[in-house]
């Protein structure tokens, strides 16, 4: 079964039970990359080329498995470059 449907089936028994922020960022997480957060269209500036890219917009959440990388790992590099460096 598919991640979104497995959701949709807990939430629907437990919905009572699940905080409306729970269920906000979920629904965030299962659209992240997807057109329904909404996408940017980038198209060559030769005027004889048709080519376009469409990049979907992400999530921005923490819990993201994706967004929530991304923003760790750059907290890191913030983090590694005002700590001074010390050896092992």
């Amino acid at each position: 079964m598919h991640t979104k449907q497995l959701w949709w089936r807990y939430y629907l028994k437990h919905k009572d039970q699940i905080r409306p922020v729970v269920v906000d960022n979920i629904i965030k997480i299962l659209s992240c990359g997807l057109r329904t957060l909404g996408y940017a269209t980038f198209a060559c500036r030769n005027p004889h080329c048709s080519h376009t890219k469409t990049v979907c917009f992400s999530c921005k959440s923490r819990f993201c498995n994706t967004c929530g990388y991304k923003a760790t790992q750059q907290w890191i590099a913030q983090q590694n470059s005002v700590l001074p460096q010390t050896g092992v």
